[in-house]
């Protein structure tokens, strides 16, 4: 996934934290949820998902139309 993120980082230069949000979420991943960062931003070296046991978290690569689109900023 990280090698794919990395070949279209120019075109979508943005990654989004996805929570599931539900009862068994993490306090902590509950909080990221939807922190929209650069893809090479080092906060991603400790934070991409899987972050540990039965993380259910995911990210989205965003182009800033999809920014937009969706209403988040950086």
């Amino acid at each position: 996934r990280w090698e794919r993120i990395q070949r279209v980082k120019r075109q979508r230069p943005w990654l989004r934290y996805i929570a599931v949000m539900d009862e068994r979420t993490r306090p902590l991943h509950r909080a990221w949820h939807n922190t929209v960062l650069p893809v090479d931003h080092p906060w991603w070296e400790t934070h991409f998902p899987p972050n540990g046991w039965n993380c259910r978290c995911s990210v989205q690569s965003l182009s800033d139309r999809d920014l937009k689109r969706l209403g988040l900023e950086v």
